[in-house]
């Protein structure tokens, strides 16, 4: 959900392009900053999605990414 989020922060700290080996090799830090910088109601909120779609395929136009 906060897709362009995480490019943005592993582009800062790979200085590289997504999909080449070094920018992959951030992309966990990078996801890994962003989360913690959620809100408790944010989180709560991707949770609640994490459950629904674990009882559920998730929408159409996510699977579709």
């Amino acid at each position: 959900m906060r897709k362009a989020e995480v490019e943005e922060v592993c582009r800062r700290i790979t200085d590289s392009a997504p999909g080449t080996t070094k920018y992959l090799g951030g992309y966990q830090k990078a996801l890994s900053e962003v989360l913690e910088g959620l809100t408790e109601e944010e989180e709560a909120e991707y949770r609640a999605m994490a459950k629904t779609w674990t009882k559920k395929s998730p929408p159409l136009e996510i699977q579709r990414r």
